[in-house]
């Protein structure tokens, strides 16, 4: 047996504060961190940036696959049970006598670079509901240290009204923090394409550390009109402390109003928004896998670890919510999706009072 990981698009930007690569020399720097992080020592086939990999295996973002020597797909599965594929090669290839387990590697985990203070700036709150837009970054004589994260109410990618969500992020892999000595970030719309715009244009907060790695964020009222897109014009002062430069930036993206369906659900902390955050239901709590959603007959199909599936009703006003406590609608939730269910009886029915989408 041979076994590889696949590098994908990030299922969640923002956990352990990594963002989304901008070119393939990036997302192979991504590779290596993974590498240094994890400290496995299985192989690594890195996707393109376009994700041509991602979408020939279907999307799902843990999926599994056994191939054999013929290059035949003998076991896929949308999300993946390590239990289950130990499984697999038993009846494939045979029992061993003794087995490795997790323990056996003496996996040398690292964690993420820590360049600067965290936690200074306070995170904005947020709508729910937000969706990843497409960003281009236009063409520049530097790396891109600091990421532009785009999201919008569903009503402007169908060309209406509604918020705009811009968030400045440092990318981890250039170990680069805000010089808050100098001026803070700030970003200005240069080309509306006739939208209207309320703020802009903005800056960040002045900040009493002299260096932080926080994300700088905005929300933008935007009335969309004609307009497909726009074009927004960053300036920045990054460091590194360990190269011994700091130096001002300007860059610019152009935010496409289309949904980006490889930009993953944000991980954020601190920043709920919408809803009162009450949580209904009770009883007991089931983990498992999603298999399905059924909103027009209220039914959500999940898959545990042994590969077993069960349908549970769905409350009528049943909430779901992400690790971080922040409202989610229900048609977010995706096939693959890691969720505790909060079960309670109802007639001798077990029926779903409240979700909870861990990953």
């Amino acid at each position: 047996m041979k076994f590889y990981y696949i590098y994908k698009a990030l299922a969640h930007p923002e956990h352990n504060g990594y963002v989304a690569p901008f070119t393939q020399e990036e997302r192979l720097l991504h590779v290596a961190e993974a590498k240094r992080t994890l400290g496995s020592r299985i192989p690594w086939i890195c996707d393109t940036i376009d994700n041509k990999l991602k979408h020939a295996l279907g999307n799902a973002p843990n999926s599994e696959f056994v191939i054999d020597s013929s290059g035949e797909i003998v076991i896929r599965r949308q999300w993946s049970s390590p239990n289950q594929l130990r499984t697999d090669l038993t009846e494939l290839v045979g029992a061993v006598d003794d087995p490795t387990t997790v323990a056996d590697l003496k996996l040398k985990v690292q964690p993420p670079p820590k360049v600067a203070a965290k936690g200074v700036v306070k995170r904005i709150p947020l709508p729910s509901g937000l969706s990843p837009l497409r960003i281009e970054p236009q063409e520049a004589d530097q790396p891109y240290y600091v990421k532009l994260r785009a999201e919008a109410e569903a009503n402007l990618t169908r060309g209406g009204e509604g918020k705009l969500y811009l968030g400045f992020h440092l990318d981890p892999i250039y170990h680069v923090h805000w010089n808050n000595l100098a001026a803070p970030v700030k970003f200005e719309i240069v080309d509306d394409g006739g939208a209207e715009l309320t703020p802009g244009k903005g800056e960040g907060p002045k900040v009493s550390e002299a260096a932080d790695i926080d994300p700088r964020e905005f929300l933008v009222d935007v009335k969309l009109g004609e307009a497909k897109q726009l074009r927004i014009r960053v300036d920045y002062f990054a460091c590194n402390d360990e190269e011994g430069w700091c130096k001002p930036v300007t860059q610019e993206y152009i935010v496409h109003f289309e949904v980006d369906r490889d930009g993953g659900r944000a991980r954020r902390s601190g920043s709920r928004g919408g809803g009162s955050g009450r949580r209904p239901g009770g009883g007991g709590g089931v983990q498992a896998n999603v298999v399905s959603v059924d909103l027009e007959n209220g039914r959500i199909t999940v898959e545990n670890q042994e590969g077993k599936e069960t349908t549970y009703r769905l409350l009528l006003n049943v909430q779901a919510f992400n690790a971080d406590r922040q409202q989610l609608r229900l048609e977010d939730i995706e096939k693959g999706d890691r969720v505790m269910l909060g079960i309670f009886s109802r007639r001798g029915k077990e029926i779903v009072g409240r979700i909870m989408v861990r990953q």
